[in-house]
């Protein structure tokens, strides 16, 4: 059947082989920040089907961003015979040459060190490491390196031996929205050339870019997933660095507004190669903007007979709006995949990033240790925990020792033991460990191989879940690579602290932005005279809200500027206003027959001391659920 035509090209000079448009099917994928796959599936004795060989670039249409290497050609036949033989040609972006290199320092250093704004060390790295500025034999020949813009926010790339792909992708999501990168072909000049991504804000909150919206109510999209997950999402990052114990370098990265209590959720990611304050910054920076984008993803099929068309109207790295069940969504699309067969065409989208499950969260943690080299058997760490609750002395089976996470839980009465298995086999050696204590009681738990004359450990139960690193050496010696302090713990559980060398985990709130989130938990009156009771506290920065009768949202000194209001109300048919010092300044929320529920969204310009408040047209009852969220986005 004819379809769009793939084109072969040598992978030398970048020569056209030859081009097919008689295939059965085929899709090309593009991502923002990882690697996308192709396929195609074609009959074996079609013209030039054997011209597709491994390490061959091909191109899908006329587009220069739609370019991959193949990596492996598959072929089968039945019962049919030789008219039924069939070749599968598989590949990834033409970008994955990246995954060729690894990360070398230069002779006589320790690391590969990069600082700047993120596009400036993204392209002097892959200059560096396999562009114009490499040693001859790790030249890309054909590469280029678009010209730097200077894009992105500062951030510090450290490394020694470690996968560029890697470094390439942890960059360009360490910003937020992420922006992306690709290798695409000049045909012209026979190159092919590494840029960077920024995609457009095509959003309805804006006015600059034509606005995209994907729902069914406008014929623009034709299947969704969408899946909204909490598991999986963290808005604290500690990061640790290089030192043992208290000398640990602890550096600790959170949203504009740093949560608390149940809102806060909390992870830990080990970076003991880094050495400087910047890169751990950067690296906690990357992890929060990966997981806390991790609430909302969606899978979704683009209704490609609709008005807007991929490449003119959206692509990757775009943000646009979702308009389904009722809500409108904020997304980036991180992934597109068009597929062709048999003369259709079908464009898939994927918004936002598969958010992990809390155990993968854990063991991510942990894998990021590394193990140690060890003369007897190599234990391997395996993608999964053990759990132990330490109501009572536990064992640890020798089928257990391969897992790399330890989860210690229960409430304690009284002081316990773990005994890991000690290393008098030849299959067990040296082994770190990642304990999530999530047990309460304030009770010991000593941690030993039960090896007499050598070392054990002690962690102590209390009312908030942390992370510790422990050490099994080869004699069955038990010692931390890193356990918080008293005070740490303290300030883990929200307590106040003081920053300091000692006890990092607490920071600094002058610099925080006035956020307030109120909702309803019981139904409230209201109306032309009567402010919208939000009453129940979500959070609160400054203390800005005043409860009751009397609702309003005071803007604190020193914080005159734009403010952004969203909410959610139910209040029957009625509109919503916002009052600005007891006057009605504007209409946030319209009625509509048959809906008793209204979202509203208003940006609004105050000063300190000025106050605003909700009210409805008229006298109403405004249910539970109800919400209102106000958030400084521009100081003045």
């Amino acid at each position: 059947m004819k379809n769009l035509p793939i084109r072969v090209f040598s992978s030398t000079d970048l020569s056209l082989i030859a081009e097919v448009d008689w295939y059965e099917d085929a899709y090309f994928t593009r991502s923002l920040t990882g690697y996308g796959k192709f396929s195609i599936s074609i009959n074996y004795n079609i013209t030039n089907a054997q011209l597709f060989t491994k390490g061959s670039m091909v191109q899908f249409g006329n587009s220069d961003h739609r370019i991959g290497f193949i990596d492996e050609i598959q072929k089968g036949i039945d019962e049919g015979g030789k008219g039924s033989q069939k070749l599968t040609i598989t590949g990834f972006e033409a970008k994955s040459v990246f995954s060729r290199r690894i990360v070398i320092p230069a002779s006589g250093n320790d690391y590969y060190i990069q600082d700047a704004v993120v596009e400036t060390v993204m392209k002097n790295t892959v200059l560096d490491q396999c562009g114009a500025s490499a040693v001859t034999a790790r030249k890309f020949a054909l590469l280029n390196v678009a010209t730097d813009l200077g894009r992105g926010t500062s951030y510090q790339l450290q490394a020694f031996n470690t996968s560029l792909s890697d470094h390439l992708t942890t960059a360009a999501e360490s910003q937020s929205p992420y922006i992306g990168f690709e290798v695409y072909f000049d045909e012209v000049n026979k190159k092919l050339v590494f840029d960077v991504i920024v995609g457009k804000d095509r959003r309805s909150s804006q006015v600059i870019n034509p606005r995209v919206c994907f729902s069914s109510e406008y014929d623009t999209l034709k299947s969704a997933t969408i899946t909204d997950q909490y598991s999986g999402f963290k808005n604290v990052v500690y990061v640790g660095g290089q030192g043992d114990g208290a000398d640990k370098t602890i550096v600790k990265t959170t949203e504009t507004v740093e949560a608390t209590d149940l809102v806060r959720r909390e992870t830990y990611l080990d970076k003991s190669n880094l050495q400087t304050t910047s890169a751990l910054t950067n690296a906690g920076t990357s992890q929060l903007n990966a997981l806390a984008q991790a609430i909302l993803t969606v899978d979704a099929q683009a209704l490609v007979t609709s008005q807007y068309k991929i490449f003119t109207d959206y692509d990757i790295g775009d943000l646009v709006n979702i308009k389904e069940y009722g809500a409108l969504f904020d997304a980036q699309i991180t992934e597109a995949q068009e597929s062709w067969a048999y003369g259709k065409y079908e464009v898939s989208l994927t918004f936002g990033k598969q958010a992990p499950s809390i155990v993968s969260m854990v063991t991510a943690t942990a894998s990021s240790l590394g193990q140690s080299n060890t003369s007897k058997a190599s234990i391997g760490w395996k993608s999964a925990y053990q759990e132990y609750v330490m109501t009572a002395d536990r064992t640890q089976q020798y089928i257990d020792i391969v897992n790399d996470v330890l989860i210690l839980s229960g409430t304690m009465t009284s002081n316990q033991t773990l005994t890991l298995q000690a290393p008098d086999s030849a299959y067990v050696g040296r082994k770190q460990y990642s304990i999530l204590v999530t047990a309460t009681g304030g009770k010991n738990i000593t941690i030993t191989t039960g090896v007499s004359g050598k070392t054990a450990i002690v962690l102590v139960s209390g009312t908030v879940p942390y992370l510790s690193q422990i050490f099994v050496d080869d004699t069955g010696n038990v010692t931390y690579i890193h356990n918080p302090t008293p005070g740490q713990k303290a300030a883990l559980a929200g307590t106040s602290g003081t920053p300091s060398a000692t006890n990092p985990y607490v920071t600094l709130q002058g610099n925080r932005k006035v956020f307030a989130s109120y909702k309803m938990s019981t139904s409230k009156p209201s109306g032309p005279t009567q402010p919208i009771d939000f009453n129940t506290l979500v959070s609160d920065t400054f203390t800005a809200v005043t409860t009751g009768s009397a609702w309003k949202f005071t803007v604190p000194a020193g914080h005159d500027g734009v403010y952004g209001i969203t909410g959610w109300h139910f209040s029957g048919t009625n509109n919503i206003y916002v009052y600005v010092n007891g006057t009605n300044t504007a209409l946030v929320g319209c009625s509509v027959a048959g809906v008793s529920g209204q979202t509203f969204c208003h940006h609004i310009y105050l000063t300190a001391g000025q106050y605003i408040d909700f009210r409805t047209t008229n006298g109403s009852t405004v249910s539970v659920d109800s919400l209102v969220q106000i958030c400084e986005i521009g100081m003045n």
